[in-house]
């Protein structure tokens, strides 16, 4: 359907928009990029891989969101969404909190 190819093209370029924002912050290319078989091979978890991260990338019309889902996905550490004419939002869980404060030397 339209509806379905136009989703998932949005889904792609939102994807593509996170890596670039990364990427922009000065993170390499070997260490953040899009998963080419993400949602199509079991084996391959998550939208995008930050160093051993797996980040789930979504765009929502609007609506408090289909976050958890989307954490259940793929097991993902990072949710990253935007809601239409939103700014982006990055989700996390204790675990990955307390690392980002470890890895940045806060605790």
């Amino acid at each position: 359907s339209m509806s379905g190819k136009y989703s998932k093209n949005k889904g792609y370029r939102f994807e593509a928009e996170v890596v670039n924002t990364l990427r922009s912050w000065g993170i390499s290319e070997k260490d953040c990029f899009r998963n080419p078989l993400s949602g199509a091979v079991k084996s391959h978890k998550g939208d995008v891989n930050l160093f051993s991260m797996i980040i789930e990338a979504k765009r929502f019309k609007s609506g408090m969101l289909k976050v958890e889902k989307a954490f259940e996905q793929d097991d993902a550490d990072i949710v990253v969404y935007r809601q239409d004419h939103g700014v982006r939002r990055w989700v996390v869980g204790d675990a990955q909190f307390k690392l980002f404060l470890e890895w940045s030397k806060l605790l």
